[in-house]
């Protein structure tokens, strides 16, 4: 059977960047995606059998052939990294392995980048959440702290009011009230500081 297609078309299928090239730096296999990525960014065609640094800056090749190195010497590299392509602000996760022969030798390195601009989003989002969480959090215990606890001193002191003057009950319920008033006034900046 043709596997070779099949392969092609998995691979094609991705929506992420999938390279490989040999420890020459040579490009071995590539996706559709990732010829797409390197013609809108160079504005050239990268063939199979060119060298990965072809049409390069030498700004890129400085930050990248060191990390190809590192793969091709059998470490596994993943990385995360912020990139500006085609003016719009994106995330990348970048993948490197090394391709190991028969006799365990390295005999190049698969890449895969993955736009994960998303999940990060997601992060930082669920981030800024927890921080105003926690800011509610502490604004809550340091602002209701003195009034709830007036409010169920005197509650106490007025359920076992019956030793008290009817003056006495009527001031505690006056002071009930104000701490009432307080605790709503607390409640409503809490709330306003939510939405």
């Amino acid at each position: 059977m043709n596997q070779e297609f099949f392969y092609k078309a998995l691979v094609d299928s991705l929506p992420d960047m999938v390279w490989a090239f040999d420890t020459n730096f040579k490009l071995v296999v590539a996706n559709s995606a990732f010829f797409d990525m390197r013609k809108s960014l160079y504005g050239q065609n990268l063939e199979i059998g060119d060298d990965i640094f072809t049409h390069v800056s030498e700004d890129a090749v400085k930050r990248w052939k060191p990390l190809y190195q590192r793969a091709l010497n059998g470490e596994r590299i993943l990385q995360d990294d912020s990139r500006l392509i085609l003016g719009s602000a994106t995330m990348r996760r970048l993948s490197l392995n090394p391709v190991f022969n028969n006799q365990n030798e390295i005999i190049g390195c698969m890449g895969i980048t993955y736009d994960i601009t998303y999940e990060k989003s997601m992060e930082l989002n669920l981030e800024e959440i927890e921080k105003k969480l926690e800011h509610f959090n502490t604004l809550t215990k340091a602002q209701l702290k003195e009034p709830l606890a007036n409010f169920f001193n005197l509650s106490n002191q007025l359920l076992n009011s019956k030793d008290h003057s009817a003056s006495d009950q009527s001031t505690m319920v006056f002071l009930l009230t104000e701490e009432i008033s307080k605790i709503t006034k607390k409640l409503r900046e809490l709330n306003d500081l939510v939405n």
